[in-house]
């Protein structure tokens, strides 16, 4: 039996790029997502050194992606008889049937490749929209927002995006009677010097 060389040197580097710039995306991407693994970011130097790495290495994933497209992506859409007898019998794996000759990728690499490269796309084109957009930032970023909700004065001389939640003193009226105050036949309600209500009965 003949050895033939199925990738070349650059094709098998490009490869290992690919999988390094998809782990590396992964570990920074579950330390954004969950609050649990910010822990996960932590060790590689903190969120903000984090963000940097996880960009760049998406930049890494998707130049990397469409190099492959260069290199398989023609040979993954060429189907022929032979693919489908190959796919019919799942290559021989279970039958031990002789299976017809392939060319660089049999039937099963070829389904295998798109699927990867439908997956890799989705990632690549939602980073980019998330890279161009607004966020609200990560989790670790949340919890100190929300504090800076909670003690934001209305002052007018904080962020604008920020609600105001301090409750301004409501100004009662000296004739307004407190809630709670009770008006009976039996009882009436009159204003001291001082402004506060009391209540007398009447015998």
């Amino acid at each position: 039996m003949r050895m033939v060389q199925k990738a070349s040197t650059g094709e098998r580097f490009n490869h290992l790029v690919l999988l390094a710039s998809f782990f590396i995306l992964m570990w920074t991407g579950l330390g954004f997502l969950f609050a649990k693994l910010t822990w996960m970011n932590v060790v590689l130097g903190g969120t903000l050194l984090a963000k940097e790495i996880h960009k760049w290495s998406g930049i890494v994933f998707g130049v990397s992606l469409l190099i492959t497209m260069g290199n398989y992506l023609g040979e993954a859409l060429r189907w022929s008889a032979e693919d489908s007898e190959w796919l019919g019998g799942l290559g021989g794996y279970f039958s031990h049937k002789k299976m017809p000759e392939q060319g660089l990728l049999n039937a099963g690499q070829k389904l295998f490749y798109l699927v990867l490269l439908v997956f890799g796309l989705t990632i690549m084109v939602s980073g980019l929209l998330l890279w161009a957009g607004k966020t609200e930032g990560t989790t670790e970023d949340r919890p100190r927002a929300a504090q800076r909700r909670q003690h934001r004065p209305c002052d007018g001389h904080t962020d604008s995006h920020l609600p105001c939640l301090a409750v301004q003193p409501r100004h009662r009226p000296d004739n307004e009677p407190r809630h709670g105050s009770r008006l009976s036949g039996q009882g009436k309600s009159t204003q001291s010097g001082s402004g506060a209500w009391e209540s007398t009965n009447n015998h």
